[in-house]
């Protein structure tokens, strides 16, 4: 049976790898493959796909698997290079010599290129690698590709292979066809469908210009410059960067400058066009280009700008505001009936309501972003009440822990009202006093008696509900704590900075391994959301560097670093016996 016959009548007509795949797959279906190995390897050929985004390939090269098969161990690519014997290969070479369709010959000749040293650990030959060169130029020479984008893929891929031998004669072929792609793309093209010629033929592993052809490519990007700064910095900083590049491999720091800050311009003006927001983002989007070419006055002009249009997107940002009742009256019954006992055992029943666990604060994370994807896919820029961006949270498949910090955060403002209930509830026992507090307190073995006056004034003001005294007096108390707790260990409290030593900062101490131990993971990441990260609360660096709003220090505040002040009171030494 021919499988390709039809593919391969004169004149050649443009196909596509998967619709071959398709085509196959009807006129095999009644095949037994397992008889029939020249007919397997052939449908095993094209159901490989052609890996052409930015990312490697399951394997790391050119092809990848076209899907998943679930097994008893889980999922598994198909096909994969297991599945290749060097019976196969012999096919594919069979296949790659009679072939005549560019495309045809380009998949079997590609397979065989990729493959044949991991099966047989022999290097593929210079025959091969030519054929497949030469069937990838042919394939764009002769317009047999489907989808346009793709050509300067099979062009790219095509040079990496003729460069690898040295094949000057297809490299000009190359060179030829790269011109010819983007020669006719318009300079008032806005869409970043151009400056390919210059990523593959100047600013690649290699330049492969002439100084003409070298001179032509930078000033189509200058032309492209001058046009689209008028129109879209977006499509406009796809020219200025490649520019700067190239004006920096030359030495030419003041073209450099030039360029950026003409892309600078241009983010400048349509900046101004937009509301607070949107063009604290294109800002944002212009400090990290000024940071990346080091024009770092221009930077810290920006950074200015940034931080007023901070407090304006807070300006026009508009309450909405939605009123309802809840009914507390079954959640009051139920605490009523579990806080009993005595401050001993209603306080650590306290600590445990209101540490959220991890493993389940993900899985609402995961649950939140499926149902409402569209927040997780882009990133965010975190601003305090002045508008200084404090945080940056990248799309959550590349930073699920900023999410996470982020939604822990939120979920205790979610847990304010049953915060609150509790607290209220503690103190209307008669659980929850400055008497009963100090007394729990007192058996911790990490807190330190000396400081107990400290600590004893600090709760004195949460009961009076001087909210602002209460935080400044004990988040000190809560860090010296914790160093406490790492020394009583045997752990290290210093690091070694700008030779001298120096205590490890809040947050290096939750990171500690024993902290980590002693506390669990989910207190360790509420700790952290509480005191230490920027995408939380972060009470203790925005309290001790004035950065938090006096408002913003309020019951629901206190409350929960009164929580945190229990946990400290939990940590109790247990004496080993003398042997």
């Amino acid at each position: 049976m021919d499988l390709f016959s039809a593919f391969e009548q004169r004149p050649l007509q443009a196909i596509n790898e998967i619709d071959v795949a398709r085509k196959l797959q009807e006129q095999l279906k009644t095949i037994n493959l397992e008889t029939e190995p020249k007919l397997y390897a052939d449908m095993l050929a094209f159901q490989f796909l052609d890996n052409y985004s930015s990312q490697p390939s399951t394997w790391g090269g050119h092809y990848q698997p076209s899907r998943y098969i679930q097994t008893d161990t889980g999922y598994e690519p198909y096909p994969n290079p297991g599945l290749i014997t060097t019976t196969v290969l012999e096919f594919w070479q069979k296949q790659a010599d009679i072939l005549a369709h560019p495309v045809l010959c380009t998949r079997f000749s590609g397979l065989l290129y990729e493959f044949t040293q991991t099966i047989t650990g022999t290097k593929v030959s210079y025959l091969t690698a030519q054929k497949y060169s030469t069937a990838l130029i042919e394939t764009v020479e002769e317009k047999l590709y489907t989808i346009e984008k793709y050509a300067v893929k099979k062009l790219a891929k095509a040079l990496e292979v003729a460069s690898s031998y040295n094949s000057n004669p297809l490299i000009q072929r190359i060179k030829t066809q790269i011109f010819a792609l983007e020669q006719p793309i318009p300079i008032t093209e806005e869409k970043n469908k151009w400056g390919f010629t210059f990523d593959l033929l100047l600013n690649g592993k290699k330049n492969w210009l002439d100084q003409k052809e070298e001179l032509q490519v930078i000033n189509t990007l200058e032309s492209r410059l001058e046009y689209l700064k008028n129109v879209d910095p977006w499509a406009s900083a796809s020219s200025a960067n490649r520019l700067a590049q190239y004006y920096q491999k030359k030495e030419k720091p003041d073209e450099v400058k030039r360029v950026i800050l003409e892309l600078g311009h241009a983010y400048q003006k349509k900046a101004a066009t937009e509301i607070s927001m949107q063009a604290a983002g294109q800002l944002d989007e212009l400090l990290h280009i000024y940071r990346k070419y080091q024009l770092h006055t221009e930077a810290a002009k920006v950074l200015i700008q940034l931080r007023e249009l901070g407090k304006k997107s807070n300006e026009e940002m508009k309450s909405v505001i939605s009123e309802h009742t809840i009914d507390t009256t079954e959640l009051k019954e139920h605490l009523e009936k579990i806080m009993v006992g005595d401050p001993e055992t209603v306080f650590p029943l306290i600590v445990e309501m209101l540490i959220p666990q991890l493993e389940i604060t993900k899985k609402e994370l995961n649950d939140t972003a499926i149902k409402h994807p569209i927040p997780y896919l882009i990133t965010n820029t975190l601003v305090d009440e002045k508008g200084r961006p404090v945080a940056q949270i990248g799309p959550i498949k590349t930073d699920f822990e900023g999410h996470l910090a982020q939604h822990s955060g939120r979920q205790l403002y979610m847990q304010s009202l049953l915060t609150h209930l509790l607290f209220t509830l503690a103190t209307d026992k008669g659980y929850l006093s400055p008497e009963n507090t100090m007394a729990f307190l007192k058996k911790s073995c990490i807190l330190e008696p000396e400081r107990f006056d400290i600590i004893s004034r600090g709760i004195e003001a949460f009961f009076q509900k001087d909210y602002q005294i209460f935080a400044h007096l004990i988040i000190p108390q809560f860090e010296e704590a914790i160093r406490n707790l790492l020394e009583i260990n045997g752990g290290n409290i210093l690091v070694d900075k700008n030779k001298a030593y120096q205590l490890k900062t809040f947050h290096q101490l939750l990171d500690d391994p024993i902290i980590l131990q002693v506390f669990g993971e989910s207190t360790i990441h509420y700790l952290k959301i509480l005191f230490t990260d920027p995408r939380g609360w972060n009470l203790r660096n925005r309290i001790s560097h004035g950065m938090i709003a006096p408002n913003l220090i309020n019951t629901h505040t206190a409350q929960r670093l009164f929580h945190a002040l229990l946990i400290l009171g939990m940590i109790r030494l247990i004496e080993k016996p003398i042997a």
